[in-house]
Formats: structure tokens, sequence, C-alpha cells
């Protein structure tokens, strides 16, 4: 069998043996929406990381290896800001523009569990997307056609922005070649993770203006008061032109440096 359709059998494989266990997976008998959250998120990524485990013991043991952690702390906390940037520049600039309006902070008891849950979510997405079957990918295709695929997961993901309209797509599509960017220039799966999360928990958790699953909570309230490109479409601001500006801007830099490391 073909490298190249043998991995796309073991992509396919993993997604469908993935979504199988997934939906026998039974809630816990709790009325604690934080706790029923984390549980909701740490089983599907107990399955998804050992299905990734299993599948690369019996098929790819010494051809291929997911790097989790590389480099030191400095590096990790250089992408977490990186995230951090990605959403709070267009965050600081829709405030300035009098297009995002703060009224108000919600107090909850639990939000160390929604930290958590959320970044188990985080890091489940980060496997999927930039892990086996990135790595499959990469290594029986090329790095362009890894990045299309997985970009579409990316995307499909968060459907809800389809209906955000161009912008939004768009900005998730640059999200996504960002992570990916980062992945490759660090050799670290945590890193891309780490950035991804900084991205969900300010910008979702932290003030509510990101799409994530409408189950979690968010620490302050936020309102959009303008009209026109630079405030989208008034839901999100992934719809935002500044916030697609400034991943454009993110990308470029992060190609350059990959460029330097991979001429080196």
């Amino acid at each position: 069998m073909g490298s190249k359709v043998s991995c796309v059998i073991k992509s396919a494989a993993l997604f469908a043996l993935w979504a199988l266990a997934v939906s026998f997976i039974p809630d816990v008998p709790t009325e604690n929406p934080a706790l029923t959250q984390l549980w909701r998120e740490f089983a599907p990524f107990a399955v998804l990381a050992a299905l990734t485990a299993l599948f690369i013991l019996a098929f790819d043991r010494e051809k291929l290896k997911i790097d989790l952690i590389s480099g030191g702390a400095a590096k990790l906390a250089f992408c977490f800001l990186t995230g951090a940037a990605l959403v709070g520049v267009p965050v600081i600039a829709l405030t300035w523009l009098k297009i995002i309006k703060f009224f108000g902070r919600n107090y909850i008891d639990t939000m160390p569990v929604w930290f958590l849950a959320l970044l188990i979510n985080t890091a489940a997405q980060e496997l999927f997307v930039r892990g086996y079957i990135y790595k499959l990918l990469r290594r029986d295709f090329n790095p362009l056609a890894a990045l299309t695929v997985t970009t579409a997961v990316f995307t499909a993901f968060r459907f809800g922005i389809f209906q955000a309209g161009i912008i939004s797509i768009l900005s998730v599509i640059m999200l996504n070649v960002i992570l990916t960017l980062i992945y490759e220039l660090t050799d670290s799966l945590a890193a891309s993770a780490l950035a991804h999360f900084a991205w969900n928990l300010i910008g979702g958790m932290g003030i509510g203006v990101i799409l994530i699953p409408d189950t979690y909570v968010s620490l302050f309230n936020c309102e959009y008061i303008g009209e026109g490109i630079l405030a989208g479409n008034a839901v999100n601001i992934e719809s935002s032109v500044i916030t697609l500006a400034v991943g454009m801007i993110a990308a470029v830099v992060l190609l350059i440096l990959l460029k330097r490391k991979w001429t080196k």
C-alpha cells in the first residue's frame, strides 16, 4: 500500500474511532456546570491522546514523532504572549475606536475549573489538528497539503464562524496558519497550544469577544456599539478587519523567522 493511501486511511480511521468512542461517553452526575464542562473536555481529550499513542505505536513507532515540548520557558512564554497579542491588539484598537464598550464584571466561584476545562479543550484541538494527522500529512505529502487539510479541520471545529461573514472565516484561517507556523518554528506542540490557549482565554473567557462554546462563561461583559468594516458584524472580533490585519502581520513575521530557521 502506498504511503499516501496509508496516510489517508490512518487519518480517517483515527477520526472515526475517536468520534465513535466519544459518542459513548456519558455525562457526569453533577449539577455543577463547571465540573460538567471539565468532564466534557477531559474525556474526549483522554480518548484522543490514547488513540494517538496507539496509532503511533502500531503504525509509526520508528517513523513519526510528535514534539510535545521543545525549548525553554522563555520560548513558551513568547508563544503565549503572541497568542495574547493576536486578540489583545484588536481589542485595544476597537476599544480606542469606541466600537467595543465594557460594562461590568462577572464573579464566578469556579473560575479555576473553567480555566482548566478551556486549557484541555485547547490541548485537544491542538493534538488533533497539529498532532498525528498533521505529521502524517506533512511526511507523506508536503507541508502545504498538511496545512490545507488541517486548516479545513480547524475551521470546521468553529462551524458558527460561517454565519459571521467572510472576514471571520479568513481570521480563523489566519489563526490556524499562525499556530502552524509557531509549531514549525518551535518544534513544540505545547508552544502552539499555549498561543491558542491565550487567544481562547483572553478573547473568550476573559472578555467574551471571540467564538467559543456557549457553555463557557466570561469574566467581563462588553458590547459592540460601532458599525462598518472595522467593527465587523458586531458579533465577535474575528469579523473585524483589524483582527485579520493583525493576524496577517503576525503570520508574515513568523514566516520570516521560519525561513531563517530553515535556511541556517
